[in-house]
């Protein structure tokens, strides 16, 4: 990991893959969102969320810099270290329980992914599987290859500072950071009415006088 920056499609920053509110997603399993132009998310265990994404762009970044492997191994110690996170077996049960959520998230498209092709459907996974070797303690992942494959092969796409990335800690915070970076492709001006930036994020406040002083709060925290 030497400079910390992954990629990700632009569709998948627009699109949240995973939930802010930490309560509603370890109350709920098995999900389903569908958005505008007929982007489908299934989650068949619980959603994933601030948590599990840090897991999911640490596993990533891991990935890209040994050339998009699509399986990787390393041992749970240093994913924890590389998120900021102090080892112990909380977090490493935390691991698994994060594994098991992206395991069970499918993510389908009626139309355009915006990568220059039109299909009628698109339907893919995140990680296809996951062990943690019983001798060793080692943990094994494999990726999906069209996941790998859409990020890699795209030509809207963004880089996510993985270190900048990490500090910023608030859900709403880095739910945004995800977006900004999106919306400032080809364009240093980028404009929006509050609430339809609220249901981008989304956000559950439904007055402009919620929602402003939240995002100001955010931005400053990104700046």
């Amino acid at each position: 990991m030497e400079n910390f920056l992954v990629k990700q499609d632009i569709n998948l920053l627009e699109y949240p893959i995973w939930f802010q509110n930490k309560k509603l997603a370890e109350r709920t399993e098995g999900y389903v969102w569908m958005d505008r132009e007929g982007y489908t998310y299934r989650a068949g265990y619980k959603p994933p969320t601030k948590t599990d994404i840090l897991f999911l762009y640490c596993l990533m970044l891991y990935s890209q810099s040994e050339n998009w492997a699509e399986s990787i191994t390393l041992t749970r110690y240093r994913l924890l270290n590389d998120c900021g996170i102090q080892p112990g077996k909380q977090w490493f049960d935390r691991i698994e329980e994060s594994l098991k959520r992206w395991k069970m998230i499918g993510i389908e498209y009626h139309g355009t992914f915006y990568d220059g092709r039109d299909y009628k459907t698109i339907n893919f996974g995140i990680i296809d599987e996951w062990t943690i070797d019983k001798k060793t303690k080692k943990l094994h992942v494999k990726f999906s290859s069209t996941w790998l494959l859409k990020i890699r092969q795209s030509n809207y796409f963004k880089y996510i500072h993985f270190e900048s990335l990490k500090r910023l800690k608030s859900p709403l915070v880095i739910r945004l950071y995800e977006i900004l970076i999106k919306s400032f492709q080809g364009r240093n001006i980028w404009k929006i009415d509050a609430m339809k930036l609220a249901e981008k994020i989304p956000m559950k406040e439904k007055y402009p006088s919620d929602v402003i002083p939240k995002v100001r709060a955010a931005i400053n925290r990104i700046n």
